[in-house]
């Protein structure tokens, strides 16, 4: 099992890839709501498309494996609570207002509706198409305890059992959690009343429950951490294999469903094809940022491009959380910039996503640093 506090390293590699698919994703939306020329670059779109959307359950999966890392022996919730508040949802809370407000309203438009108003956004995260993911894995900051509980629950019951029995428990629960995600509609399809059966729907995008596979599967790599490093390392192979072939199904369906162009909507990760898929693919990251971590650590200390690099892994992966949020506002600025030159289309979306990507980090940053001391500036003043 993984020693208490140690840092991981290998997680910066993994965050900071996931940052940069989600960019990728938007980006890719972008175009897709575009008017595509051709066929040729509508498959294109969902090959690229396709590749990138293992971003959200990967970001669910480090969550898994942080917080049972960290607070698996001793959490003092209270404590945890205060902290996401003051980390996570103050931030969330404080970007859904500017989306809200932006571009066509000022600080001065908001009323006492106004605020009403707000708590389906923040339940939902639907303030602007990427804060989905705050609230989601803010459910599962409050249900983190519960979560500990169970984990401990089955452990101590799998301890002893032969391997057989592990085997046939994890096959139990995966097979629950593909009928919770691909049967969601037909479950609580009975529900007649609107507002209870609009929520639960949209629960089905929105909700930690639908990603708790992942998050679990982060929980035992931090447990077990030795012989999570083990397992990926040997079976690399097959692990690469299934990745490829879960993946070319995937986008044979997409094609073969699809009519005219690309139906970006069948890139769901709620079904058991992109499960497979995702899976797999998270197990590959990590073994892949294994490599690289060890690449690294292999290298001269003074060798400028290792610490370059390094540095600016680390640095992306840090401020990814602001980065996260700021970066649906960039993503639109920059579109608007560069629509007003005369680019080829794969210039284009190149540019969109370097730029993106790198202004969202430095942006992340700075806001990240003037957040940090006015918190600071707080508990003075308060305490």
């Amino acid at each position: 099992m993984q020693k208490q506090n140690k840092r991981i390293i290998e997680l910066d590699y993994l965050r900071a890839s996931a940052f940069c698919a989600v960019v990728l994703q938007h980006v890719l939306g972008y175009f897709g709501r575009q008017s595509v020329t051709t066929y040729q670059h509508s498959i294109l779109l969902g090959l690229i498309f396709g590749m990138v959307k293992f971003a959200v359950p990967m970001f669910v999966f480090l969550s898994g494996m942080v917080l049972f890392h960290t607070y698996y022996e001793k959490l003092n919730y209270l404590k945890f609570l205060r902290k996401r508040l003051v980390t996570i949802f103050i931030p969330f809370l404080l970007f859904t207002v500017f989306y809200v407000l932006y571009p066509n309203q000022n600080i001065f438009d908001i009323t006492f509706q106004w605020l009403l108003n707000l708590i389906p956004l923040l339940i939902y995260g639907s303030g602007k198409y990427h804060l989905w993911y705050v609230a989601m894995i803010f459910q599962g900051f409050l249900l983190l305890p519960i979560l500990i509980w169970i984990f401990k629950k089955i452990e101590a019951w799998l301890m002893n059992k032969k391997r057989i029995y592990v085997y046939f428990f994890i096959l139990f629960f995966l097979s629950l959690y593909v009928v919770y995600i691909t049967y969601y509609y037909q479950l609580f399809g009975f529900i007649n009343q609107p507002l209870i059966k609009s929520f639960f729907f949209k629960m089905h995008s929105v909700g930690f429950v639908s990603y708790i596979a992942y998050f679990f599967l982060g929980a035992v790599a931090a447990r077990y951490y030795d012989q999570w490093i083990m397992f990926v390392n040997k079976h690399k192979w097959s692990i690469t294999g299934m990745m490829l072939l879960a993946y070319g199904y995937i986008e044979i369906y997409g094609i073969r469903n699809s009519q005219d162009f690309i139906d970006l909507n069948l890139y769901s990760t709620l079904n058991l094809r992109f499960f497979v898929f995702t899976v797999a693919t998270i197990l590959f990251m990590y073994w892949f940022s294994l490599r690289i971590t060890n690449y690294f650590v292999s290298l001269d200390k003074n060798i400028i491009v290792k610490s370059i690099i390094v540095k600016s892994i680390a640095f992306i992966s840090k401020y990814s959380f602001f980065a996260y949020l700021v970066h649906a506002f960039v993503l639109n600025e920059v579109n608007n910039f560069l629509l007003n030159y005369s680019l080829s289309i794969p210039v284009f979306y190149t540019l969109l996503s370097v730029f993106t990507i790198t202004i969202s980090v430095i942006l992340g940053f700075i806001l990240w640093w003037v957040y940090t001391k006015i918190i600071v500036l707080f508990k003075t003043i308060f305490s």
